[in-house]
């Protein structure tokens, strides 16, 4: 085996076991699973907006980009501090996120399965894992809003589906290739 593929078959095993153990976070802690989400991400907005403005600080001429960089900066440090001190909205929105991020994840599967064609038995398993997490994804986005603590335990368990699925094609390819 490759340097390249003994790297890629580690970090799709990597990415695969977060993906499981995140999964478990957001099935069983779904109301905390949301909270550290916002904190990371508000956290995270209002330090880029605090270095934007920071930046603008530190000009010594004042010129028509430096004033976005104010700008974006102020916008940033106001929906960094919301986002920080209102979690439920971010757990409202997160589905939506989720279900397109499935979705992507179903055709990243899908492109992983195809050395599996030769083996019709092992890649028809993993087709069917694909559209589950396809539809998945789809279920997800159809109604994102409505009740999103239920979504986001569907959520962890899709997440728990994805790593095992991406586990599995991993497992099969490697059988395929020391044939």
């Amino acid at each position: 085996m490759s340097k390249f593929t003994q790297r890629l078959k580690r970090e799709v095993i990597v990415s695969s076991i977060i993906y499981i153990l995140v999964g478990f976070i957001f099935l069983f802690y779904p109301t905390m699973s949301a909270n550290i989400i916002a904190y990371i991400l508000g956290g995270t907005i209002l330090a880029f907006g605090i270095g934007k403005v920071l930046v603008y600080r530190k000009q010594e001429e004042i010129h028509m980009n430096d004033r976005m960089d104010l700008l974006i900066g102020a916008i940033a440090l106001g929906g960094g501090v919301f986002i920080f001190f209102n979690p439920p909205i971010v757990l409202s929105i997160l589905p939506f996120i989720a279900g397109i991020f499935m979705i992507i994840e179903a055709f990243s599967l899908m492109q992983t399965i195809q050395p599996l064609k030769t083996d019709k038995n092992v890649y028809n398993i993993s087709f069917v894992l694909m559209i589950i997490l396809f539809v998945g994804g789809i279920i997800i986005l159809i109604n994102p809003f409505k009740v999103a603590k239920t979504v986001l335990m569907i959520i962890g368990a899709f997440f728990i589906f994805d790593g095992i699925s991406q586990l599995y094609a991993t497992n099969q390819i490697k059988r395929l290739m020391n044939r």
